[in-house]
């Protein structure tokens, strides 16, 4: 399993301030929490810590992460915050982890294939999300998972438990659909109106009839 190192300085300030001048110096604040040890709160270099996001395995990265020269200890980041217009890190939550237990990642679905009901029939694809939470280790995070929509028709759709997940277990319901063709809007809408000119058709004949019977 493939690791970056991200350095860690211990970081004693809380207040807004000190957080500021830290982003300004290119550090990131982060808090260390997870397994047996109590949550601690530092700040790392936010070039490093890019650079491991931006890789294959993206939210998923493992780093070896060492705070002040000491000894190293695995994480993934989650729950990062980031400023709404620059995109710069503002603060990060680093998740401690062991090699020997699962936990749940992320793992974006490859597709691949334009659906025969968009090529032939109009339809339109609607993907739900683009990624599959799997519990696994953290060795056995994939990078992606395949998913061939070529074949997919109009009204079909591709649902967890058809993906090929490798052995690893899906977190979420079999059942749960990963994409899906829709008719073309058009069609949709012929049929809408369709069903409410039935329904205007019925309500006048239960009306006429309504009038019959008081007259008699």
């Amino acid at each position: 399993m493939e690791k970056y190192n991200l350095v860690a300085q211990p970081r004693s300030e809380r207040k807004k301030q000190a957080a500021k001048r830290l982003r300004r110096e290119g550090r990131v604040p982060a808090v260390v929490y997870g397994g047996d040890d109590d949550p601690i709160a530092v700040s790392v270099d936010g070039r490093d810590l890019n650079t491991g996001l931006h890789t294959e395995l993206g939210l998923n990265t493992v780093f070896d992460l060492r705070i002040d020269g000491g000894d190293g200890c695995d994480v993934v980041a989650r729950q990062i915050s980031r400023d709404p217009l620059t995109g710069d890190f503002i603060h990060v939550d680093l998740m401690r982890v062991d090699e020997t237990k699962k936990l749940v990642c992320r793992v974006p679905i490859e597709f691949t294939g334009t659906p025969k009901g968009v090529r032939l029939e109009g339809g339109v694809l609607q993907k739900y999300g683009g990624f599959v939470e799997l519990l696994c280790a953290p060795a056995e995070v994939p990078r992606g998972i395949a998913c061939d929509i070529d074949e997919l028709g109009i009204n079909e759709a591709i649902h967890v438990d058809e993906l090929d997940l490798g052995g690893l277990e899906a977190v979420a319901d079999g059942r749960s659909p990963v994409a899906a063709v829709h008719p073309p809007r058009v069609q949709v809408e012929e049929e809408l109106e369709e069903e409410e000119e039935g329904a205007e058709e019925a309500e006048a004949a239960e009306g006429e009839q309504s009038e019959e019977s008081a007259e008699e």
